[in-house]
């Protein structure tokens, strides 16, 4: 038989499975379970991975907090508290802690404190926005002002979500990212997640515990779910592009992710694949900017110059200017880059665009011509030659199969 609570208004957790633990602050009450290990995904040795965590050793704290409000405010208070330790191949270990009233806050944050392993990576969904701030404000609010998960590693697996399946999913909930990447759907009995700090003050006013299992029960299944989303994401991640029918976009922001952690082959693999798919010409401008500056840091010169020549040819200026530039410094033949720069002058009065693209790019290009020696004359009596090599882009369709 649990405890009886040691006020009239607290609430008993025993009647929940949760148990008392002594503190030097009070009771601390928490529920705790081993769960099998789930199957680790194999992890190339790259800096994206090291930023999910996986280049430690463990353990990793997979941790979400239900509180009684989205705002952090001083009267926001964390009253479930999950942490889950994950090993690789050892089994995992479950703590759970129900605050049963506020003035219990302290005995909570210190046991939380006390238990919390030594050296490890914390994971969390949202938690860089909510749960860490959270967790801070809270901690320093019962004297704790140096916890241990204040230096820990932080992974937001929103943030890789949302990247990595940008306009792919309708949404980048916490239930979505399991449906779509673990299969894990919600028990017909889930309670919204919304309706939580309403029946934890209910609670509170009543003194019954009962409201609170369904909130218990979907605090654990969070906090399962976020783990399992962690692991599916990296494996995703770490094998190369498929053949998957995402939109442009998202082939767009993940071959970004995979430029901005040095991961070039993926992201050359994933920028290709937003290049062909792209529907509208803005899209297909930026996932081409992006593959030939991937193919220009590989050292693959060619490739760069021929989605440059592909995207000149569809009036995209930027791509002129790559051009012009490329043809100066890696060639260094200034006749190249004089044609190249002709045609984007043509090409630029000619094209039926923007006055703001005009007012833009006329003085770029006429900088361009001031650096290499051509004058309005030579513009305007030496039109580009479409048969010589330092003529016009050749069309989008000569492309090499990596450009189109």
């Amino acid at each position: 038989m649990s405890p009886a609570p040691t006020a009239p208004d607290t609430l008993d957790p025993g009647r929940l499975g949760f148990t008392p633990q002594a503190t030097p602050h009070g009771l601390a009450w928490w529920r705790t379970a081993t769960i099998p290990p789930a199957t680790w995904p194999p992890m190339p040795e790259t800096a994206w991975a090291a930023a999910l965590g996986f280049a430690h050793r463990g353990p990793w704290v997979v941790l979400d907090l239900e509180s009684t409000g989205r705002r952090l405010a001083a009267r926001t208070y964390a009253f479930l508290v999950g942490v889950l330790e994950v090993h690789p191949q050892r089994p995992w270990q479950w703590r759970q802690w129900l605050l049963p009233h506020p003035a219990d806050e302290a005995a909570l944050w210190h046991h939380v404190a006390a238990t919390w392993p030594a050296d490890a990576v914390l994971v969390t969904y949202n938690g860089a926005r909510f749960d860490l701030p959270l967790m801070h404000m809270r901690a320093q609010m019962v004297g704790l002002w140096a916890p241990p998960w204040a230096g820990a590693q932080h992974v937001d697996v929103l943030s890789w979500v949302r990247r990595a399946f940008r306009e792919a999913w309708p949404n980048y909930r916490l239930g979505t990212a399991a449906q779509r990447l673990v299969g894990l759907e919600r028990p017909a009995d889930d309670v919204p997640a919304a309706s939580l700090p309403e029946r934890y003050h209910h609670a509170l006013l009543t003194r019954d515990v009962t409201p609170l299992a369904p909130a218990v029960s979907h605090h654990q299944a969070d906090v399962l779910a976020l783990a399992q989303v962690w692991l599916a994401l990296a494996r995703d991640l770490a094998q190369p592009p498929r053949a998957r029918r995402y939109p442009a976009a998202t082939w767009l922001s993940r071959g970004r992710l995979y430029r901005q952690y040095r991961d070039l082959p993926r992201a050359r693999q994933a920028l290709r694949r937003a290049f062909r798919r792209a529907t509208t010409p803005e899209l297909r401008a930026r996932a081409g900017l992006a593959l030939a500056a991937v193919q220009r840091q590989m050292g693959d010169r060619a490739a760069a110059c021929a989605v440059w020549e592909a995207l000149a040819a569809e009036g995209v200026w930027e791509a002129y200017e790559h051009r012009i530039r490329a043809a100066r410094r890696w060639d260094n033949d200034l006749e190249q880059a004089r044609g190249w720069l002709r045609r984007a002058q043509a090409h630029l009065a000619a094209a039926s665009t923007s006055p703001l693209d005009r007012a833009l790019w006329q003085p770029k290009f006429q900088a361009l011509a001031e650096r290499l020696g051509l004058t309005t004359e030579d513009v305007a009596t030496r039109p580009p030659d479409a048969r010589s090599p330092s003529g016009p882009a050749r069309n989008a369709a000569d492309a090499p199969p990596e450009a189109r």
